[in-house]
């Protein structure tokens, strides 16, 4: 299963860009804090930019900060059970919880939200969860829009040229602050620095997605 989701997800978001070969001893020093299925992934197919671009596999080292800004002393999220592998170029992050599986964090936003958490019951294998994370990838949901609501990850490489792994695209000012989200406001930047400033503008918000209309249940920290 977790070899066929993985094969799903090469096709549908492929090709890869910005390739980083992962030793099998560095994907091995995850075991414990990330499944299975991902390490092999890497050992086979390395760190990369997929989707045109807008998705990133990438180190969890590079994250590892930010996650405890974010998440520091959580009751639930503790940054200590929390590795990020992956992150969008506005700003969403994929981590994997030891205990919950799957977390999602949008830094434009600043929400959380963890399915399984709220779900326990729903829970599936580990190979099946990570691998449906990422196989089931939509370019256009994880794309943002402009005030005027245009889609604007193609026109910003366009016109900033495509964010390399390790770079995402950033707001300035900050939507968080007061910024707009317009192409003109757009810098291509460090991912792992704008994240730790976003991480610092306002606490996260767990959110309750059970429902169709999405509410807030508390603040994350």
């Amino acid at each position: 299963m977790s070899a066929d989701g993985f094969e799903f997800f090469v096709k549908r978001q492929g090709p890869v860009t910005d390739l980083q070969i992962v030793p099998a001893e560095l994907a091995d020093s995850y075991a414990g804090r990330l499944p299975s299925a991902l390490r092999e992934f890497w050992k086979l197919n390395g760190w990369g930019s997929y989707s045109k671009g807008l998705l990133k596999l990438c180190d969890p080292a590079m994250l590892s900060g930010v996650l405890q800004i974010a998440l520091e002393k959580d009751r639930d999220f503790g940054a200590g059970r929390c590795t990020a592998y992956a992150y969008t170029a506005f700003g969403e992050v994929f981590a994997w919880h030891q205990d919950h599986q799957n977390v999602r964090i949008d830094f434009l936003e600043q929400e959380l939200s963890c399915e399984y958490f709220l779900k326990p019951e729903k829970k599936v294998a580990e190979s099946i969860a990570i691998t449906s994370m990422l196989a089931t990838f939509d370019f256009e949901l994880y794309d943002v829009d402009d005030t005027a609501g245009r889609p604007l990850y193609q026109r910003a490489v366009h016109s900033l040229g495509s964010p390399k792994l390790g770079e995402c695209f950033g707001f300035f000012p900050a939507l968080g602050i007061g910024g707009v989200a317009q192409l003109e406001n757009l810098k291509r930047v460090n991912a792992a620095e704008h994240f730790a400033i976003l991480a610092q503008i306002a606490p996260l918000r767990l959110m309750d997605t059970r429902q169709f209309r999405i509410s807030s249940i508390r603040e994350i920290g």
